[in-house]
């Protein structure tokens, strides 16, 4: 009994952030209520009093506790950061004073996650009997780790330790209720998930218990935690002992094994959702038993669930890729569930050469380069003639092999417009011809980026989190040499027969243009050839991903050319 003697202490103190299983989100419910069944501080208790549960009814209708969190926008009290795998670090300082820190280890996230922390200023709606509370809001939303982040609030003042007590709420307000945590001048508090997270100053001594006697949480995790701590209180009191206390555990952890893990596992195929839902309450359920000293179940049925969520959010993640584009974001979603796998002793090469051929399908580009030279004549406003040149530039990209970019080449295609410009006299004219070279125009270093990155926990829960998109190319017609050349007719304005008459002379071809990619774009072009757009690209509606137009160039009235060149990138899946 000395695991159990541990763990009574534990849950009655919330001494350790050690108790992991019962706070994890699993059905959309929220961390487990451990409450202190006691009330050290005497008098008259709020609302009725605790009795000792032997089981749980899982199927009673909730009576969630809601509140209305303000959250505190001053100096200092709002932390935003994209966090990596290898984890990080925020902190902030509420109105009152109180340094809130949220420690996210490695090996805790399955993708990098942009994370949003702020302190709450007030909650309205607590229960009586609560004369203060210090917390924080954490977003995004239904966000979960694979190891617990850790929260710590450090008060300005400091509170007897009998008067902490810890809570957690979704993001909405709903869903109050009591959680674990280690007390202490600077008190902490495993977070699993993301919701609402605080320190309560209880008005009296020990009366968490009785605060929130009239709770039934929507959780159902929260359900079985209220049910454990009633009974690890009853024995702390004396009122069962050690052998009856392991029998209640043993009892009300099989009972949640077959009334909650059950149907969990079954539905885990049905949503990405659900399958996220199974395994964290699975696998929270296994360490809950082996904190207890009463040993690990069968892991087969958590990695069973590990297999099917990895299929079914790879699935779903592929299909938002192919109508999004996002290829950013499916790379993300593979490597997050293939290193999860992995840290669970997993190598699935089946799976994942499977995710890496369709990422390789929705990496599918096509990056379309026009350039148009259009020339009115060299007076205005009364032009000689008209002609219009242009290049049109397609080539398929897909992702490299290192999946850090897109590359791709094709052929360059040409459409021209010949068109006579009429002199002032008869018989004069100039006629356009184009005769080219065509070359092949590569593509690289073509890396569209989408930030922040949404984890699977936000994404299959309906939590969208909206999406900035960059986008950096290079793009290098490899010098086509494209001449513009043009065939001359003198007329009789300049005293000489026209060459279709009796006595004339032949026409004389000169070079009127020639290469007017790089006269367009100049000004961007690399020193080693073609052309680097970082900037000023736009994101219009799908398919198209990213889009940009230079401006019109050497438009002026001596020499009338408009040279305009246009760029896009569209998502072309297999």
């Amino acid at each position: 009994m000395t695991a159990l003697r541990s763990a009574r202490f534990f849950i009655a103190s919330l001494g350790s952030t050690a108790l992991l299983a019962l706070t994890a989100c699993g059905g959309g419910g929220d961390s487990a209520a451990l409450p202190d069944s006691g009330d050290a501080g005497g008098g008259a208790p709020v609302g009725g009093t605790p009795t000792l549960l032997t089981a749980v009814d899982y199927t009673a209708t909730a009576r969630p506790l809601a509140v209305i969190p303000t959250l505190d926008t001053g100096a200092g009290a709002v932390h935003e950061a994209d966090v990596p795998l290898s984890g990080a670090t925020l902190a902030v300082t509420g109105g009152n004073g109180t340094r809130y820190t949220l420690v996210v280890p490695a090996n805790a996230l399955r993708s990098p996650t942009r994370i949003r922390m702020q302190a709450v200023s007030a909650l309205a709606g607590v229960p009586a009997g609560v004369a203060a509370v210090h917390g924080v809001q954490l977003e995004p939303g239904g966000l979960h780790f694979i190891n617990p982040a850790t929260l710590t609030i450090e008060p300005s003042a400091p509170v007897p330790l009998p008067q902490q007590a810890f809570y957690g709420y979704d993001l909405s307000g709903s869903d109050m209720h009591p959680i674990p945590g280690e007390l202490g001048a600077v008190a902490k508090v495993a977070v699993w998930h993301f919701s609402g997270y605080g320190m309560a100053t209880l008005e009296r001594e020990g009366n968490v218990s009785r605060v929130f006697i009239d709770v039934v949480p929507a959780g159902l995790e929260a359900r079985l935690g209220a049910a454990m701590a009633a009974a690890f209180m009853q024995a702390r009191d004396g009122t069962i002992g050690d052998a009856q206390l392991a029998v209640i555990v043993e009892s009300l952890l099989r009972q949640y094994e077959a009334e909650v893990l059950g149907p969990q596992h079954a539905a885990a195929g049905r949503s990405c959702a659900n399958a996220i839902t199974a395994f964290t309450a699975e696998l929270a359920f296994n360490r809950q038993r082996q904190l207890l000293g009463l040993g690990g179940t069968d892991a087969t049925a958590a990695l069973a669930t590990m297999a099917t969520l990895r299929s079914v959010c790879f699935e779903e993640a592929n299909q938002r890729c192919r109508v999004s584009g996002n290829i950013q974001q499916l790379i993300a979603d593979h490597l997050g569930v293939e290193r999860q796998s992995q840290l669970l002793g997993v190598d699935d090469a089946a799976a994942t050469a499977r995710e890496e051929a369709a990422i390789d399908k929705c990496g599918r580009y096509e990056f379309q380069f026009d350039s148009t030279l259009t020339f009115d004549g060299n007076t205005v406003p009364s032009p000689l003639g008209y002609a219009r040149l242009s290049v049109a530039t397609r080539v398929p990209v897909k992702l490299t092999t290192a999946m850090d970019g897109l590359e791709g080449e094709a052929r360059i295609a040409h459409t021209e417009t010949f068109t006579r410009f009429n002199c002032a006299a008869v018989g004069c004219g100039y006629y356009l011809i184009q005769g080219t070279r065509p070359d092949t125009a590569l593509v690289r270093k073509a890396v569209p980026e989408f930030l922040p990155m949404q984890g699977i926990d936000v994404w299959a829960r309906g939590q969208p989190v909206a999406q900035t998109g960059t986008f950096r190319v290079e793009f290098n017609p490899q010098s086509p040499g494209e001449d513009v050349d043009a065939i001359l007719n003198a007329g009789p304005i300049l005293g000489i027969v026209n060459a279709n008459r009796v006595g004339g002379l032949p026409p004389f071809q000169e070079t009127f243009w020639a290469g007017f990619y790089s006269l367009v774009n100049m000004s961007e072009t690399l020193p080693a050839g073609g052309f680097y757009w970082a900037a000023d690209w736009t994101q219009p509606a799908y398919p198209v991903m990213f889009e940009r137009a230079t401006a019109p160039s050497l438009d002026n009235a001596l020499a009338h050319f408009v040279a305009i060149t246009r760029a896009k990138l569209v998502h072309k899946p297999i």
